[in-house]
């Protein structure tokens, strides 16, 4: 946090604004990745048994990630669950297709399994949905979801997603940085973050110490 004043403008008060919480002293102490996947499992399990207390019809846009059918998962345990859709994008080209996994995990979840077909032709609603949105946005899933959002009211009222739990989790590599630039102040971990690719790349089966 960068703070400057009208009176003395070149003289500036930097102050840390935040910075990742140290984990709880319990789990810190139990020093096991079970304790911290109980935890999540707990907190996620709440969180989508309070959203599942509705008067209105709840579903869940279900991707086949990891994330949404965690989200699946919990609400297929869920006592308050009953009778929930499971809405998932479908694309014609088969590498881009996910209702495979997506209809064995609905199933597996007792959940009814609906596919949204999303064709070529969807790309004509770009320009419309760009006025929608009002700020710049980069990902391109903004077109499966709105094509979900646009089917949804037919299935339920309310639906659950796994959006932001790459965020919560550091899904994306971007996060997992985070972590070792940390830990480069610590002289050991700085040789290991060196060493570490270093061994990886040298043993690739097309490089030369991978065929020794």
């Amino acid at each position: 946090l960068i703070e400057s004043s009208l009176d003395l403008p070149h003289e500036l008060n930097i102050q840390r604004w935040w910075a990742l919480p140290e984990p709880a002293d319990a789990m810190a102490k139990a020093g096991h990745a079970e304790a911290y996947t109980e935890e999540i499992e707990r907190l996620l399990s709440d969180a989508t048994h309070l959203r599942l207390c509705s008067d209105v019809p709840v579903g869940v846009f279900l991707s086949s990630g990891l994330d949404s059918s965690l989200v699946a998962h919990a609400i297929g345990k869920d006592s308050k669950a009953k009778e929930v859709t499971a809405l998932t994008v479908d694309f014609a080209e088969a590498r881009y297709s996910e209702n495979t996994h997506a209809k064995a995990i609905a199933k597996a979840c007792g959940l009814k399994h609906v596919t949204v077909p999303v064709t070529v032709d969807a790309t004509a609603a770009i320009p419309a949905l760009l006025k929608q949105i009002g700020e710049p946005f980069a990902d391109s899933s903004l077109l499966n979801q709105y094509f979900l959002a646009k089917a949804a009211k037919e299935f339920a009222v309310v639906f659950l997603s796994g959006d932001g739990g790459d965020e919560a989790l550091a899904g994306y590599p971007e996060y997992a940085r985070v972590f070792r630039y940390q830990h480069l102040l610590n002289p050991a971990a700085r040789v290991a973050s060196w060493v570490f690719p270093l061994s990886k790349r040298l043993l690739r089966p097309n490089s030369r110490a991978g065929e020794i």
